[in-house]
């Protein structure tokens, strides 16, 4: 430990040193302990980071005990200026890491919700391969992006899922013959296609 010599020169010139809080150095080293508790550099790069910055800490604290008049709360000081931008830094980490959590949990509602919503959409109809690759792929995705964003209860979530009923509505075995239903078809047909085209390119173009 580099106080170790420090410690030992005030053992040597000051009687008091070894009456328990004493002295200041006890409350310089105690401080320094609570400090480092739980900290190690098998942490990874913040431990490492950590181990670095007490170094320079305690070279600070030497520079400052080396002094012939020794100011004992200008090292205090200095250990709780450290301590309090650990904590922050510590806070904020941690605010990370519950953000990061709490985002994974809301895109694995999302992807459930979205699938379950999306399934009973196409349960039980006719649809060509290509529409349901489609419909299960970019615009799976698409609703997903929706959802996190606007939620179920959005304009945007319904106009979505309103046209895949629109879509869907299209490609189903025409039962109805008469002219209106074909007229009625006719006109979707493009309306829908061209809503797909310009929803997929608004949402990819968002995500970027």
């Amino acid at each position: 430990m580099r106080l170790t010599p420090a410690l030992a020169a005030a053992a040597i010139n000051d009687s008091q040193f070894f009456t328990p809080q004493k002295h200041p150095l006890h409350n310089v080293c105690n401080q320094l302990c609570k400090i480092c508790i739980g900290w190690h550099q098998d942490l990874g790069r913040s431990g490492q980071s950590f181990v670095k910055q007490v170094a320079t800490l305690v070279e600070q604290i030497l520079s400052a005990l080396s002094n012939s008049q020794i100011n004992y709360q200008a090292i205090t000081d200095l250990l709780e200026q450290f301590e309090t931008s650990l904590n922050a830094r510590s806070e904020k980490l941690e605010r990370r890491a519950i953000e990061t959590e709490m985002g994974k949990l809301k895109t694995k509602h999302a992807k459930e919700f979205v699938a379950k919503a999306l399934n009973e959409q196409l349960q039980s109809k006719q649809l060509p391969l290509s529409v349901q690759r489609l419909l299960q792929s970019s615009w799976y995705d698409s609703l997903q992006l929706i959802y996190l964003r606007h939620g179920s209860d959005s304009a945007q979530w319904s106009s979505m899922t309103e046209l895949v009923d629109k879509l869907i509505w299209t490609l189903q075995p025409v039962e109805d013959q008469s002219e209106e239903h074909t007229q009625r078809l006719y006109k979707m047909i493009p309306q829908v296609t061209r809503q797909l085209r310009k929803n997929l390119f608004s949402i990819q173009h968002d995500a970027t």
